[in-house]
């Protein structure tokens, strides 16, 4: 195997046995570790701390040896969208404008800083432990990308309250698996005798207790912070703010202070009116339902490409629905509940996208309070960009229609939509399928994506607080096993 110099976004620390044992088994000559605990010591001379949190004038100062020019510009138009999204999503982090102008230049600056770095150090390889979404991660990796460098995602899919998770190795933001096709076609022909029984490890047999028809409809979802105190949500404004102090950066400190102060008091009123909007849903329709993500969101940007704008999904929808179906969208009740993200609904919600939605042929608003497992058991299919609800509606048998890249993609009764056609088909598939469920043909399919779903415990406070067990030493290994399994099996 050829020396790898590795760039990662690496959260499980570089000082232990498993990263040991990642350097070891990739041949890794040099490891740039874009870290997020700046305190932490490195005892390692290979590995090459980057700090993600660095003012602007680090970038803007850098020695610069391979300038920006037409070729690696013109090499990331497929990515610039995402790169401006992700930089306007993170923009007060950095500078107190926001028009178009200043995120171009945003956009230029961290592009020159990375592209020479990833050039200077002849990075092979990347590898980030989630969905890349914060600058530092996504600008790197969308160059790595576009320079055709082997990347590899740990994304999440949907979780196990109490339990491990349950992550996924895919190759991109908008890819999984692309060998998963065949494996599943492997294992149904594998598995025909139907008294055979089929393995599922037990992260993954969970989901057919969490999702059973039977069951609770609504399950809980929790939200950073939810749990903490007052005294708590203080001392993690003053670590942000410690940040910008550290820096000397006191116009963006005060000018994002203004701005989550300003959003605070005009959030409830916003929400009122939006709530007026909203209107009760006639089950007696026949309709498809829309869950709306919550955003900003990896789930969304840079998962869902192009459909992060989700009117555009709604918009594809209503002009291709038959006259007697419905579009019921349901706006994710995060927005009223979740009090300590209060800058989410200004970073992606207007009056006037609910008014648009609302002007929509055969599209319905529905009240953000009535359970989602309500509606989701008396409509004919669901619709998402890459959300939990689509893969729960496997479980019941109900057809989906995705908009962005899921693991489920590839099951039978799951339709990807790209384009107008792709709606159209979609929905005369939907409207004219044999919707009977298969308990048989899920196990099946779910045994096919388990090669690379890496169970594993929790490092975020959120899921600590609700009884999670903590990632381990074995988790980190078992994660290290299987990304070296994948590289081989795609890069080598």
């Amino acid at each position: 195997m050829q020396d790898i110099n590795l760039l990662t976004c690496w959260f499980y620390g570089v000082n232990n046995r498993a990263f040991e044992m990642l350097m070891k088994e990739l041949n890794i000559k040099e490891c740039s570790y874009i870290r997020i605990d700046e305190d932490e010591e490195i005892n390692n001379d290979s590995i090459i701390p980057l700090n993600i949190s660095n003012p602007l004038n680090y970038y803007i100062d850098a020695p610069i040896e391979f300038e920006l020019d037409d070729e690696i510009v013109d090499l990331m138009k497929p990515y610039e969208q995402l790169c401006m999204d992700i930089i306007n999503r993170w923009h007060k982090s950095y500078v107190y404008n926001s028009d178009y102008k200043e995120i171009k230049n945003l956009y230029f600056i961290f592009l020159r800083y990375w592209n020479d770095y990833i050039i200077k150090h002849a990075v092979n390889l990347m590898i980030v432990n989630i969905m890349p979404h914060m600058i530092d991660e996504f600008i790197p990796y969308a160059i790595c990308r576009a320079r055709s460098i082997p990347t590899i995602i740990q994304g999440v899919i949907p979780f196990t309250k109490g339990e491990k998770g349950n992550y996924i190795l895919r190759p991109a933001h908008d890819l999984f698996d692309i060998n998963i096709c065949d494996r599943y076609k492997a294992l149904k022909e594998k598995y025909t005798d139907s008294s055979e029984e089929i393995y599922l490890n037990p992260e993954i047999r969970r989901y057919f207790e969490q999702y059973d028809s039977k069951s609770k409809t609504d399950q809980k979802v929790v939200f950073l912070n939810e749990k903490n105190s007052f005294t708590d949500k203080i001392l993690n404004y003053k670590k942000h703010a410690q940040k910008y102090l550290y820096r000397k950066d006191f116009r963006v400190l005060i000018n994002k202070a203004w701005y989550m102060l300003r959003v605070r008091l005009e959030t409830s009123k916003f929400l009122k009116k939006i709530s007026k909007l909203e209107e009760d849903a006639d089950k007696s329709k026949k309709f498809f339902l829309f869950c709306l993500h919550l955003q900003p969101e990896a789930t969304t940007t840079p998962a869902g490409g192009n459909y992060a704008d989700q009117l555009m999904a709604i918009r594809l929808l209503s002009k291709n629905l038959p006259d007697n179906v419905y579009l019921y969208v349901k706006e994710h009740p995060a927005y009223w509940s979740q009090k300590d993200r209060i800058e989410s609904v200004y970073e992606s919600r207007s009056e006037q996208f609910y008014q648009q939605i609302k002007m929509l042929r055969n599209v319905r608003l529905i009240d953000h309070t009535i359970p989602s497992g309500d509606l989701l058991n008396n409509c004919a299919a669901v619709v998402t960009v890459t959300g939990t609800v689509g893969f729960e509606a496997l479980f019941k048998g109900i057809p989906v229609i995705t908009f962005g890249a899921t693991f489920y993609e590839i099951y039978p009764t799951v339709y990807r939509v790209k384009t107008d056609a792709d709606c159209r088909n979609a929905i005369e598939a939907v409207l004219s399928q044999d919707q009977s469920f298969s308990l048989r043909e899920l196990e099946i399919f779910l045994s096919a994506v388990q090669k690379y779903i890496v169970p594993l415990g929790m490092f975020e406070k959120n899921f600590l607080d609700n009884g999670s067990p903590a990632i381990s030493d074995e988790d980190k290994i078992h994660l290290v096993e299987k990304l070296v399994e994948f590289y081989r099996e795609y890069y080598c």
